[in-house]
């Protein structure tokens, strides 16, 4: 599979037992309850947990395969991550933060151009606001030219109207965008906007695996339920 393909087994930081497949394009939202285990998901398959069993291919490459003895170390692992603490070099303007992440000058300004920070490319983190902040954090995850892309959370520390404003962004971005795509959020909005399909995920297990509509319409019991806004 050239998407995302992962069945990963853990008993800590939280027990997990999750199957999981993501084509190439693909936004899959990660819906659960606060310890479900859906960052120990992203973790695993960005080589930061290391406590897990299973396997994680990525576009044709295995990252993890516990039964052959394959760990490629996170370093090595083509990842654009997204959290909703921002990560950005306090000391390094805009610019700089995305050239960090391996892009070239040039590059670097086509992407802050992209998430719509043209003029910006010369602000320290400290000078720019709650969204633009998280505008070059989207621009860095993407100057990796990541195999595979993990949203964790990224919306959340912002408001309303920039929440649907950043939204819109990636939005525009993913026709550009060839790669598998996780998105963990508690927000049922960002989820009906940009996802294509959920996955509910509850005690380290995928309770459940479908169209935000078909979940709704048919949930597998009142924790599904409760998750997708029915």
């Amino acid at each position: 599979m050239n998407g995302l393909d992962l069945a990963l087994r853990a008993a800590a930081p939280v027990r997990l037992e999750v199957v999981l497949r993501v084509a190439p394009g693909e936004v899959v939202a990660l819906v659960g309850r606060s310890g479900a285990g859906k960052t120990s998901v992203l973790r695993c398959i960005a080589g930061l947990h290391r406590g897990a069993s299973g396997h994680v291919r990525v576009a044709g490459e295995t990252w993890m395969d516990s039964a052959r003895g394959i760990l490629v170390p996170a370093h090595r692992r083509r990842v654009g991550l997204l959290f909703q603490a921002y990560g950005l070099f306090p000391h390094m303007t805009a610019l700089a933060n995305v050239m960090a992440a391996g892009a070239s000058r040039a590059e670097a300004q086509a992407l802050l151009a992209a998430v719509h920070l043209e003029g910006l490319e010369d602000r320290l983190p400290g000078a720019l606001s709650g969204g633009q902040q998280q505008r070059v954090a989207l621009a860095r995850a993407l100057a990796r030219r990541p195999a595979v892309l993990l949203l964790d959370e990224p919306f959340s520390a912002v408001d309303r109207p920039t929440r649907r404003a950043l939204a819109e962004t990636l939005l525009e971005l993913r026709a550009s965008l060839a790669c598998p795509t996780l998105l963990v959020s508690h927000d049922i909005a960002d989820i009906d906007r940009l996802a294509d399909r959920v996955a509910v995920i509850g005690d380290g297990r995928v309770l459940q695996d479908g169209l935000l509509e078909a979940l709704r319409a048919s949930p597998a019991g009142t924790e599904v339920a409760a998750l997708v806004g029915r």
